[in-house]
């Protein structure tokens, strides 16, 4: 026998790199994927933006959601650009504002209610100048199906908790989510109209996740700061389509804004919408 056996030689090698190959699999498992330092994080998309004019530019459902119920549960992810200090400006609600979510002058705010019961539930924050001209990203979640003092409400602005002042002086209620119509950009009665810019609406009525958990954040907003996908019918955050999803892709027509890819059925545009000068992604 020679001192070299070529067939054992490439054997070895063949099994070198079967081993090699095994341990990488097994780094690629327990690492995943790495971020480049510096880098916006996984799954950012470009998408677009509308501008609402602050004079008749709004969206009105003209009934109800689609399946609406009543519950204790919601989560809200949306972009914001204001093009004015804001007075009161609205960027979702329904019928009589029994569920108003928006800015005042103040910061952001949101309130909600059980007319029957009498219950309702405030949450103010004044810690972001949402008016300043920049991009602003709002998450907000909230369970009312606690006692008086104990509601979970979650708020991260601009990918930061945030620990708003809380009216909780009632015991556990439903919302009065099921309504005559529901708004976007107004109320339902054409007042407090949103001047600015808005990407990415999101509201899942019935469902809930902390948004303050940072990986529950970044399933709305990425690491980096910018919009991420929610998938076509925004089902990705929870892995169940919401109750309305409005979004633009990149170069989309302005209307299609109002289409709704969640579940809840197309909204109508009052007005006429334009295509934002940036959106979150820029």
């Amino acid at each position: 026998m020679s001192c070299c056996d070529p067939c054992a030689d490439l054997a070895s090698i063949k099994s070198d790199l079967a081993e090699l190959k095994a341990k990488m699999t097994l780094l690629l498992q327990h690492c995943g994927p790495q971020t480049p330092p510096g880098g916006g994080g996984a799954g950012e998309i470009t998408v677009d933006a509308v501008t609402f004019d602050g004079t008749n530019d709004y969206l009105t459902r003209g009934s109800d959601f689609t399946s609406n119920a009543d519950g204790s549960q919601f989560i809200l992810s949306t972009w914001v650009r204001l093009a004015a200090a804001p007075g009161s400006f609205t960027i979702v609600a329904n019928t009589d504002g029994w569920v108003f979510i928006g800015i005042n002058t103040s910061g952001f705010y949101c309130a909600v209610f059980n007319e029957a019961a009498d219950r309702f539930l405030d949450v103010t924050d004044n810690t972001v100048t949402l008016g300043d001209g920049n991009w602003h990203h709002i998450a907000l979640s909230i369970d009312t199906n606690f006692a008086a003092g104990n509601k979970l409400v979650k708020l991260a602005i601009d990918g930061t908790a945030k620990t708003p002042t809380v009216t909780d002086a009632d015991g556990a209620f439903n919302i009065d989510f099921t309504q005559a119509n529901w708004s976007v950009g107004a109320t339902t009665s054409a007042g407090e109209l949103f001047n600015g810019d808005m990407a990415e609406l999101y509201l899942a009525l019935n469902q809930y996740l902390d948004v303050t958990q940072a990986a529950n954040l970044q399933k709305f907003r990425s690491s980096g700061g910018k919009p991420v996908n929610l998938g076509a019918d925004g089902s990705t955050p929870t892995g169940t389509a919401p109750t309305l999803y409005l979004h633009l892709d990149d170069g989309e027509t302005a209307n299609n804004f109002a289409a709704n890819a969640g579940t809840g059925g197309g909204m109508t545009v009052n007005g006429a919408l334009t295509t934002a000068a940036t959106s979150p992604s820029d």
